[in-house]
Parts: C-alpha cells; structure tokens; sequence
C-alpha cells in the first residue's frame, strides 16, 4: 500500500462518489477525546443521503472505538481543532462557531510542506463532512490550483466539484464598485487581487437592474445570476446634512437592503458575503483609537444615528446567519472613502468629494471659496482602488465573522482644513479662501486602529493621501460632464 494521503470529501448538496476504503490513524481535538481508529481492508465507505444531514448539526463522536475497528468520521471540527493523520496534517482555522460549514481548512502533507486550501462553502455549504484517508494519493493538478504565496493559496478544490465563481457586488456603479471593477479588471489573472481563473465572472449591479429594498425584486436578481460570493455595497448614503434631516429614511431604507441581501445570500447558498458598514456604527462616547470590539459599546453620534442604527445591525444579522445556518457572512468598516466615481452633487456629497466640486466652480467662477466648519475635526481618509484591493482580500483570505477595520494608520489621521489645503492645491485654486464657524462640525473625531489588518496583512502599502486626492480631482476635471454632480 502506498503511503496514504489526505483526502477531504465534503458532503453537501454532494454525495460520495463510490465506496472507498478509508484509514484514520489518529484524531485529536476540544470536541472529542483522542479517537483512534484502524482500518480493516473490509471496511466500505457509502455516500450518505440528505436525511444525515438535513438539520446541519452533524453528530459528534465522544467514544474510543476499540483497535482493529474503522469507522468514518462524522463529526463537528472545534475552533483551532488539529486532526493529525500520519504524515498529513489537517487544521482547521479558529472560528467563532463550531460548524464545519463555512469554514477554510488548510491541509498540507507534510513530507512537501505545500499548501492548500478549501473553500468549504464552494462546495455547497457542507454540513457534514466525511475525512478519510484513501490507499490512493490525492493528486491535485496544477489546472486545479491557483498559485499566489505558497502561505496563502486560493480557492481550491477537486476537479469534479470544482464551479464557476460568479462574484455579485451590489452598488457596483458607485465608488466602492467602480474601484473594485478597476482592480480585478487591471490586476493580472491569478494575482492576489486580480481574477483568479479567466473565467471567473464580476456582476456589478446598479439601481436600474433593481430595487433592493423589494424582496422579490432583489430575488429576482439573485436568480438570475446565480453568484457563488457577494460584495454588498448598496445602501442609502449622503452627506453630514442629509443624515441629519432624514434619520427615518436613512434607517428604513438601509434595513430593507440589507435584510434582502443577505436573506437571498442565503437562500442562494453564497458561500461568501462581505458586506460594507461605515466607521459612523461607532459610539460617539468612546475612547480612541477605536477598534472592532467596541462598535456596540454605546449610541452612535446624534447627527447620523439611522444610518449608523442601520448598518450596525448588518453585523448582528452577519452572526445570527452564522451561528444558525453555518452562513460566512462578514462585514468591513472603512473609513472616509475617495477617488473617482464619486458622488460630487454639493447638496448630497462626502466631504472631499463636495469641497472638490465646490472648489473648481469658486475657480471657475471666480468666487471665494467657502468651507463649512470650523477645519478642526479629524478624519482618516482611503484611497476607493486602495479599499478595493481590500476588499478582494478580505472575500478570499479573511474567515472572521467578525468585521475588520480598513483604513490608513492613525499617523496618516487628517484634519478638514488640511484636506481643504489639499484641495486648494490640487485644483490650482489662487481666490479666497475661508471656513463659515457657524455651520456644525459634526463629530470632532473617528481614529480608528487598523492593527488587525496590519496584522493580517503587514505588507499593504497604500496610496500616499496627497497623490490619490490629486488622481481623484485630475478624473473629476476630465468626467465632470458625466460625473454625479446634481443640478450643479
């Protein structure tokens, strides 16, 4: 017999090919006592029927079966559980909910030290899993992998049940999408943030292709494209003023798209969902720098409490999908995005966005150049390709459910008046220019800690503000005829 090899047959919405012989040597692990288990050549494999694992809650062996004897593992992997099978080794990552489904497992054989990895949801959300050691080595073909760094690999998985990837993003036409679009559209195919096969498929959505807070119009569209993953950017943003005068709207509206989105998500089997939030879900009382732990430490700030109510609670569904139905549903908090395809209407824009689009008209018109506020407060500023970069990061390679912060150092934290100097200087603004006290600031300050992205990712760069605020206004300069700009 040769040497055996790992070999990890997930049983979801598929069945065990044909009877195998199996050999187990030993299991170790948080959910079960050490498990030892020998093979006998007698000893059959046979596909299971849906009715094992219908409920999704798969039985845990808790006994020591007696030596001579082989049984097929059927049970639940626990967080940083460590199955060890002669010379393979297969680890499961640590996870908040126990479920094997939903989960990335790394298996590497040991005598070569190469990596794998199985995207569990890319075959069909498996429930129960059978783990079994074949007389056969377990032979993936180069076609099959798709090579980064040999730590992280890409979604990988046997050739008969390998699909198509069909990655959906919702508000795809936005700043957000339009950014993810130019990412995989210009990085190289099998690159970390490029596509990972030629035939992998992005469908960015805009408003005309539905309405996302209809339940059947938001079906409607999940059947139709069928997506495997789902970047979720859709929502109903605008500017300070704006969150301030329709707080109702902000909230109800937001609830409804995010509650369809990740109801169809799940009734389409996504096997991924990385939803967007905003760095508003924070407390307003808080200490500094903010991090992923507090985000339901307290009451968001007054100014935006509906919108901010709204996407908070995109987090609280994420985990009840998880811990009910196994679901990988996260969620990232960047925070102030810019860069093209912005919003720049004057009456409904961010900050930057609106004092660029004030800024070339005071130059055109030759009028001062008037900022609303005082100039003082903080904020942390991204680069929209730099996110999207993130964002493909995060869909591939971050398991949590739990959300991660994107964003810039605190070191690189700005204040208004310096984006406003900024901006000046970009549009090659010489007028005057001044700050109206008498408009509200809003919140002084959101400094947010990106260490558990550095810490996952030390070597991202990011785009120096300067130079992207420069890209950003030089596509608005050269886009303004086609560019969201309101009645302006």
């Amino acid at each position: 017999m040769s040497e055996p090899n790992l070999l990890a047959l997930l049983s979801g919405c598929i069945l065990a090919p044909a009877p195998l012989t199996c050999q187990v040597k030993q299991v170790s692990g948080r959910a079960c006592p050490v498990t030892r288990l020998l093979s006998t050549s007698a000893h059959r494999h046979h596909a299971c029927t849906k009715s094992l694992w219908s409920s999704g809650k798969p039985s845990v062996y808790r006994q020591n079966l007696p030596a001579g004897t082989c049984q097929t593992l059927q049970r639940r992997l626990s967080p940083g559980e460590n199955l060890t099978m002669r010379n393979t080794l297969l680890m499961s990552r640590k996870a908040r909910c126990p479920h094997l489904s939903a989960r990335i497992i790394t298996f590497s054989t040991l005598k070569t030290g190469i990596s794998w990895r199985l995207d569990l949801e890319s075959l069909h959300r498996a429930y129960l899993t059978h783990l079994y050691l074949s007389s056969q080595p377990l032979t993936l073909r180069s076609s099959e992998c798709s090579y980064g760094s040999p730590t992280r690999r890409s979604l990988v998985t046997s050739s008969p049940m390998s699909t198509q990837q069909i990655i959906l993003v919702t508000g795809g036409t936005g700043l957000v999408g339009q950014a993810i679009k130019y990412v995989v559209e210009h990085e190289p195919v099998g690159s970390r943030f490029g596509k990972q096969s030629a035939d992998e498929k992005w469908i960015f959505l805009s408003s005309k292709d539905g309405d996302l807070r209809d339940f059947a119009a938001t079906k409607a569209i999940f059947e139709k494209y069928k997506p495997t993953h789902v970047i979720h950017l859709a929502a109903l943003v605008g500017g300070l003023y704006k969150n301030m005068a329709y707080k109702l709207t902000f909230l109800r509206d937001n609830l409804l798209i995010n509650d369809n989105v990740l109801h169809c998500a799940y009734e389409a089997k996504a096997a991924k969902v990385v939803s967007c939030l905003s760095t508003c879900v924070f407390p307003d009382k808080v200490t500094y720098p903010i991090d992923e732990t507090m985000v339901h430490n307290g009451p968001p700030h007054e100014s935006n409490f509906g919108y901010a109510h709204g996407k908070r609670l995109v987090d609280v569904q994420n985990h009840a999908y998880n811990e009910e139905f196994g679901c990988r549903f996260t969620s990232v908090i960047p925070t102030n995005i810019f860069g093209p395809y912005d919003n720049y209407d004057l009456e409904d824009s961010h900050v930057i966005p609106g004092l660029v689009h004030k800024c070339l008209l005071a130059k055109k018109n030759k009028t001062p150049f008037v900022v609303a506020g005082t100039g003082k407060p903080l904020r942390q500023f991204i680069f929209s390709r730099d996110l999207a970069k993130l964002f493909v990061w995060v869909l591939r390679e971050y398991d949590s459910i739990d959300p991660i912060i994107l964003s810039v150092g605190e070191a690189e934290e700005v204040s208004i008046k310096e984006v406003a100097d900024s901006i000046v200087e970009a549009v090659d603004f010489k007028g005057d220019y001044s700050f109206d006290t008498s408009r509200a600031d809003g919140q002084f300050k959101k400094t947010a800690s990106n260490a558990k992205l550095m810490t996952a990712l030390p070597d991202f760069t990011f785009t120096p503000f300067r130079q992207a605020l420069k890209e950003s206004v030089s596509w608005f300069v050269e886009n303004y005829d086609t560019a969201r700009t309101g009645k302006h």
